[in-house]
């Protein structure tokens, strides 16, 4: 879970585990003029794109995401990467690490990784206050903090 001043009013949050990245992934047909282009400017040039409900996408993309009418709310990755493959949208907004390896399993080869990175934040296990007693997180951090260089390269094998 990312951390949130208001989730942490209920919540214990270890120490971060791994990077999100949350990044657009669009149909290899879209113009290769707007390689460059941030969310906005795919919004501005008319893109139309597919996000999971309730998902975060920073202070900077958040706000433009909710307002815009040029998204479906699609509850699933497997649905949102339907609608790019089948040209339904232009574009899904998924995690880095999900999106390539649903990608590679299911042999998809018309849909790309857009260079932009939409947003970026440290990942917590998040634990209840009211079940999870302090001394708990501590040592759930300890064996966080012991594995945590292996993560990469265990994320690599899937990717």
């Amino acid at each position: 879970a990312s951390y949130s001043e208001e989730r942490a009013k209920y919540a214990h949050f270890s120490i971060p585990y791994r990077t999100e990245n949350a990044r657009i992934f669009w149909n290899t047909s879209n113009s290769a003029a707007l390689k460059d282009a941030n969310l906005a400017q795919l919004l501005t040039s008319g893109l139309q794109g597919a996000v999971n409900r309730g998902s975060y996408f920073g202070n900077e993309n958040d706000p433009l995401i909710k307002k815009s009418k040029s998204f479906r709310r699609v509850p699933t990755l497997r649905q949102r990467i339907a609608l790019v493959s089948y040209n339904r949208v232009n574009f899904a907004i998924e995690d880095q690490a999900a999106g390539l390896l649903y990608l590679k399993e299911n042999k998809i080869n018309n849909i790309e990784m857009h260079p932009y990175v939409v947003f970026s934040d440290d990942i917590s296990l998040m634990y209840s206050k009211k079940s999870v007693p302090l001394p708990i997180v501590h040592q759930l951090d300890a064996a966080i903090a012991k594995n945590k260089r292996e993560y990469p390269t265990l994320l690599q094998k899937y990717l």
